[in-house]
Parts: structure tokens; C-alpha cells; sequence
């Protein structure tokens, strides 16, 4: 019973790597940039301008937090190893990579503002992981998502004509979406969103299956 236990958790965990592993050799021919000192990664060739967006967003939300916050965007270079482009799958800090991930839907329908407030609170995670803070989906999982949006309103505060983004962050943890099931439905569409093999994609899964 402990062995099946033990080799189901190997499994679940060597799931998870082969998928990163295969979006990884997808990167291998990605675009590429840097801003502020922090490589950009679009995960994907470039279609309908979408990269040129990408990098030219991003581009202009780390020069809001390079204005108002330095000090931030310097932890943010520390912290980060690289900010990704993805086709879905939301946005997300992925702890194994020390990467900030992106989606086409984040940046096609964002304004630099609204990007700045996004990286600002991936860079929390980034700083919270890095201090050997260890996350599991149940316990803790409010708890970083409510300091990630404190630095949030931290980094609004300094803004100018800040009073929607304000209100907006009092209130938005009031609408959890770190639960385990949102979680899993969001790498389900990342990996479906690259034609990763159906058998994979179920074997990846089965790791929410607790």
C-alpha cells in the first residue's frame, strides 16, 4: 500500500516534468527579448503581432514600475528568471523555473497598467518562494495570494490616478481563484492548447486527483 502510494506520488511528480520538458523543446525556438534586464519569452512562433504586443507591453509595464517602484523592479530582476508568453492557461508563477507566465488573453486585452499590477504580484510569489516558503493548495494558498495583493496595492499607492486600481485590490480577494480545481483547469488548457498527447495530459492530471 505505502510502495503504490509512494510510486503514484513519483509518477504524478515525473508527469508534471515531462510536460514542462516538452514546452520547454517548444521554447527552443521561441522569441525572445529583454526589458529592464529581464528576459521575455513568447512560447509560441509569432502570430497576428501577438509577440511584437508581448514584448512591447511588458516592455512598457516594467518602465511604470521602474519609475514609480526601483526597488521593486529590482527584486523583480533577482527574483524572476524570465517573464513567458503562453497561448492559455492564465497567469501564473512557476516555482521549478522561477518564471512569471502570461497568456495571450492577459496581453491582448491588457493595458501596460493592468500588466505592471500582474508581474507585481507574480513577483510576490517569486519573493516568497525564494525565501524557502513552501506552498500546498489548501493551507496556505489565501495566505500568499493575499500578500501577493497586498504588494498589489503597495505598488498602487504610488500610481498615479490610482483610486479604481485601489478599490479594484480591497476587494478582489473577495473571489478566490487559487482552488485546486481552478488550478487543474488551467494547465488542462495550456497543455491542450499545444496539442500535448491525451495521455499525457490525463497522466498530468491525475496529480489534482487527491
Amino acid at each position: 500500500m505505502e510502495f503504490r502510494g509512494f510510486g503514484s506520488h513519483v509518477w504524478k511528480s515525473a508527469a508534471g516534468y515531462i510536460s514542462r520538458a516538452l514546452i520547454g523543446i517548444v521554447a527552443l525556438r521561441c522569441g525572445r527579448a529583454s526589458a529592464y534586464g529581464i528576459p521575455l519569452v513568447s512560447l509560441d512562433d509569432a502570430k497576428d503581432g501577438v509577440n511584437e504586443l508581448f514584448f512591447a507591453k511588458v516592455t512598457l509595464a516594467l518602465g511604470l514600475i521602474d519609475k514609480y517602484d526601483q526597488p521593486r523592479l529590482g527584486r523583480m530582476r533577482r527574483d524572476l528568471s524570465a517573464i513567458w508568453l503562453v497561448r492559455a492557461g492564465g497567469v501564473y508563477f512557476e516555482v521549478s523555473t522561477r518564471r512569471c507566465v502570461l497568456s495571450w488573453q492577459n496581453v491582448v486585452a491588457g493595458d501596460a497598467r493592468s500588466i505592471a499590477m500582474t508581474l507585481v504580484h507574480e513577483a510576490a510569489h517569486a519573493r516568497i518562494f525564494g525565501r524557502g516558503v513552501v506552498k500546498t493548495p489548501r493551507a496556505t494558498a489565501a495566505r500568499h495570494e493575499a500578500a501577493a495583493v497586498r504588494q498589489q496595492i503597495a505598488f498602487a499607492t504610488l500610481l498615479p490616478e490610482n483610486d479604481s486600481l485601489l478599490k479594484y485590490y480591497s476587494t478582489v480577494l473577495q473571489t478566490p481563484w487559487w482552488t485546486p480545481e481552478q488550478m487543474r483547469e488551467r494547465e488542462l488548457e495550456q497543455l491542450r492548447a499545444y496539442d500535448v498527447p491525451e495521455w499525457i495530459v490525463r497522466r498530468t492530471m491525475r496529480r489534482y486527483d487527491r
